[in-house]
C-alpha cells in the first residue's frame, strides 16, 4: 500500500479488486473534516475541561484568600480595641490602687486611721 502524504485528497483504493494496485479515489473532504473535527474534539475536550477545572479552582483559591484577608484585617482592629480597653482598666485599677485614693474612699466609708484608744491588746 502507498502511503498518503500530508495535504493530498486521494487515498488508496480499497476493495475486492484493489488487492495489489495502487488505484487512489478521492477523499471526501466534508467526511474527512468532520473525522477530524471528532478527532480533535475527543482530543481536545478533556484537556479544555481539565483547564476550566483548575481556573475554577485558581478562582476558587483567590476568594479564599481574599476573605481570610478580611477576617484576619477585622481580627486585627477587634485585637487593637481589646488591648486599648485592657490598657485603660489598667490604668483605672492603678488608679484606684494608689494610696491617697484608698484613702479617701477609705473616709466616705467612715473609716479613720487608728488612735491608741481604738487599740485593743491581744493576749
Amino acid at each position: 500500500m502507498a502511503s498518503i502524504r500530508q495535504g493530498e485528497l486521494f487515498r488508496p483504493a480499497s476493495g475486492a479488486g484493489a488487492q495489489g494496485r495502487l488505484a487512489f479515489r478521492p477523499v471526501n473532504s466534508a467526511r474527512r473534516s468532520r473525522e477530524e473535527a471528532r478527532s480533535f474534539a475527543g482530543g481536545m475536550l478533556p484537556l479544555a475541561a481539565l483547564a476550566i477545572a483548575i481556573a475554577l479552582g485558581f478562582v476558587w483559591m483567590r476568594i479564599q484568600h481574599t476573605e481570610v484577608g478580611y477576617r484576619l484585617a477585622t481580627m486585627r482592629q477587634v485585637v487593637v480595641q481589646l488591648e486599648n480597653e485592657r490598657r485603660d482598666l489598667a490604668m483605672a485599677v492603678a488608679a484606684a490602687e494608689a494610696p491617697a485614693q484608698l484613702e479617701q474612699a477609705a473616709r466616705e466609708l467612715g473609716m479613720v486611721p487608728p488612735t491608741l484608744v481604738n487599740e485593743v491588746p491581744l493576749r
